[in-house]
């Protein structure tokens, strides 16, 4: 499941919030059917602008935009796809833009860079070519235009089809280790399924549960460890692992370092100690049917509430396209 390892695996400076990747997919959708209604109603004239994009006989531009009138739902409904597409390059929680309402409309932040970008719904000016440029530059390494035509689509398009399926894998992946995620510690499972599954059986325990297993684990390290955080914070290890917190984010924070010592980005007899340690830990933690069960549900509701409702949404999207 390397598509799973490559989403769910630590991926420096890349800092994960689903908090953040659920406000770009909500203001995007919001742009697409809402402030767009008038392109999903037959007979309309913008319905029909919008066929024409997908047929290849219109290409939408700053000066197409000044010259014909009425494009504004089509523009409004190309800003919100591109915002959607982009954040799905990193996969769930890991967008690479953040997006904030103004009161013109939303501003766009680059994660990566220092560049924002200023959008105004259903205009089709400066700003709104860098978001084309973006989009570009991200699909096919580099811009040589702000035009956005029927081949554009096609790449949201293929995009939409890719993280569907990819989505597919992971939710079945997801309730498999739910089933019994004991069979992350199995001695013939791979390094990626070892990693994703670890990550997906650590982030599924209660914040009490989990804060105890890096308490437990840090004990155990040398005091002179030094590692990098996600957010390239040189720690000392055994400290900020027995640093007892309940807060999710610094939780999880951890655990992606924890996956890093795991997998061996450390001498060896460290990771062999963290192997050791988790694998003790989860055994008797899970012998426990009330927890076993309780790591199940957060599983599986995970599966459906995030995975499954992104599936039947972009479902919807390429029916559409």
């Amino acid at each position: 499941m390397n598509a799973t390892t490559q989403i769910l695996n630590l991926l420096e400076n890349t800092k994960f919030s689903a908090e953040n990747d659920l406000a770009v997919w909500q203001i995007g959708l919001d742009m697409i059917f809402k402030q767009s209604a008038r392109l999903w109603e037959k007979g309309t004239k913008e319905r029909q602008l919008l066929l024409d994009l997908l047929g290849g006989k219109i290409i939408l531009s700053r000066p197409a935009w000044q010259k014909t009138k009425g494009l504004e739902p089509l523009v409004v409904f190309v800003q919100g796809s591109v915002l959607i597409t982009l954040s799905l390059l990193n996969g769930i929680g890991r967008s690479p833009i953040a997006v904030q309402k103004t009161s013109s409309g939303y501003k766009m932040k680059i994660l990566s860079k220092l560049q924002s970008i200023a959008i105004t719904p259903g205009l089709f000016d400066a700003e709104t070519e860098k978001l084309v440029q973006e989009f570009k530059h991200s699909f096919f390494g580099r811009a040589l235009d702000a035009d956005f035509g029927k081949n554009d689509l096609l790449i949201i398009k293929e995009t939409l089809k890719e993280t569907l399926a990819r989505l597919k894998n992971e939710k079945a992946f997801m309730e498999k280790i739910a089933d019994n995620p004991l069979q992350i510690f199995a001695p013939n499972i791979s390094e990626e399924n070892l990693s994703g599954g670890l990550f997906l059986a650590i982030s599924a325990l209660p914040a009490e549960t989990m804060n105890a297993l890096l308490m437990q684990i840090g004990s155990y390290l040398p005091g002179e460890l030094e590692a990098k955080t996600e957010n390239r914070l040189s720690v000392n290890v055994r400290t900020y692992f027995t640093t007892s917190t309940l807060d999710l984010p610094e939780l999880f924070q951890k655990a992606r370092l924890l996956l890093k010592l795991y997998s061996g980005k450390q001498r060896t007899i460290i990771t062999i100690i963290v192997r050791e340690k988790v694998r003790d830990f989860f055994q008797e933690l899970l012998a426990s049917t009330e927890v076993k069960q309780q790591v199940k549900n957060n599983l599986n509701a995970t599966a459906n509430e995030q995975f499954g409702l992104r599936i039947q949404i972009l479902g919807g999207l390429l029916k559409l396209l």
